[in-house]
């Protein structure tokens, strides 16, 4: 059964998988933190508050109508996530550094594709819940943080997810990894990525990534006559 986590075990979990930020980063001043923690806080407060309205609202016609769902997460999902980091994470900074410019591309893209198939699978399970942050912590370099989101339901407990982010060189905040009951998504998937790529080359991998994901969404769109659509 789902259970909230609580915030000073959040707290403690935080603090150390946020001081993976190289130490030749100095910590920030207390006022610039602080202003970067309520930075953070109401961005994705705002953005969170917007899509969990109107999935809450359309979410029975995405179900029926798959290319408005996609549009859905191109406007309210996809600028909140930086796979490209997410990608790194996955098969490990080293072996993504020795990629061609077309192989981490064309990595970064299936893995993309991969996160859109979730969305969708997620979608047929989904059943109105409400969308919410609930707290907020950043490190002490101001370069990564937590956001928690609390899942609402009126016939179950609240869930809790908790987001990992990324402050980019653009100073936005961006979603890397997300873990819900202490298990993050990169932990779980990186062995999978890894010894993929230690056991053959990195197209194999992709490969895989595509089949996967061509085989859902063309079963999509054909249950639902679609065609032409890029989400196909």
């Amino acid at each position: 059964m789902p259970m909230r986590l609580p915030l000073s075990l959040l707290a403690v979990i935080a603090f150390c998988a946020l001081q993976t930020t190289p130490r030749a980063i100095a910590d920030i001043p207390s006022g610039e933190h602080a202003n970067l923690t309520e930075v953070l806080r109401r961005e994705y407060t705002q953005k969170v508050s917007a899509a969990s309205e109107v999935i809450q609202q359309s979410f029975k016609g995405y179900q029926s109508n798959p290319v408005a769902y996609d549009r859905f997460l191109d406007t309210h999902m996809e600028p909140l996530w930086d796979m490209r980091s997410t990608t790194q994470g996955l098969v490990g900074r080293p072996s993504f550094n020795t990629l061609t410019h077309v192989q981490a591309n064309a990595l970064e893209r299936a893995t993309t594709r991969t996160f859109r198939r979730y969305a969708f699978e997620g979608l047929a399970r989904y059943t109105g819940q409400s969308f919410a942050v609930h707290n907020v912590l950043v490190n002490a370099q101001g370069t990564r943080g937590w956001v928690q989101v609390v899942m609402r339901s009126d016939s179950m407990l609240n869930v809790y997810l908790d987001l990992l982010v990324k402050r980019g060189l653009d100073r936005q905040w961006r979603t890397v990894d997300v873990r819900f009951q202490g298990i993050a998504y990169v932990a779980t998937k990186k062995y999978m990525y890894r010894t993929a790529l230690q056991s053959g080359p990195v197209a194999a991998l992709i490969d895989t990534l595509r089949e996967k994901n061509v085989q859902f969404f063309s079963e999509l769109c054909a249950r639902h006559a679609v065609e032409g659509e890029k989400l196909c």
